[in-house]
């Protein structure tokens, strides 16, 4: 089982710059059945998935900011489970004591998510994996263990 990893290491005025070979081959690609297009469109102008994502990256930011995480990325990871299956968490964070925490945030469990992550967490249990759902005002964390 491998990673793929799609970080690199340019560096630009405001920082690291992320690449993301996935959106370059998406350009490239077959249009895709109709239903699912419109199930892939992101907010505009937002590099996230749902407005959920976006506000879990404005939470994240104010962590780094107060210190609680040393830095995070929206989908710097894909993991390959096997048989053409992939799973790519939303975000990757750092704790200050070096741990890698892999979030994945849903406003709804479908079955084949949940599996996903489980087979993820125990083929990888050098990050801790953590799913985040938000119920009005707060944030409900769910971890998986290896």
């Amino acid at each position: 089982m491998g990673i793929v990893c799609v970080v690199a290491s340019d560096e630009t005025a405001e920082g690291p710059r992320v690449i993301d070979s996935e959106k370059e081959r998406a350009l490239k690609a077959k249009p895709r059945h109709p239903r699912r297009l419109a199930k892939a469109r992101r907010p505009e102008g937002s590099p996230y998935r749902s407005k959920t994502e976006a506000e879990f990256a404005g939470l994240l930011e104010l962590r780094r900011k107060a210190g609680e995480i040393v830095a995070w990325r929206h989908e710097p990871l894909r993991f390959k489970l096997g048989n053409g299956a992939w799973y790519k968490p939303d975000f990757l964070a750092q704790e200050p004591s070096g741990e890698l925490v892999l979030y994945e945030v849903k406003g709804h469990w479908r079955e084949a998510a949940r599996v996903r992550i489980k087979v993820a967490a125990s083929a990888h249990p050098e990050f801790r994996f953590v799913a985040v759902r938000k119920d009005r005002a707060s944030w409900e964390h769910e971890e998986f263990q290896p």
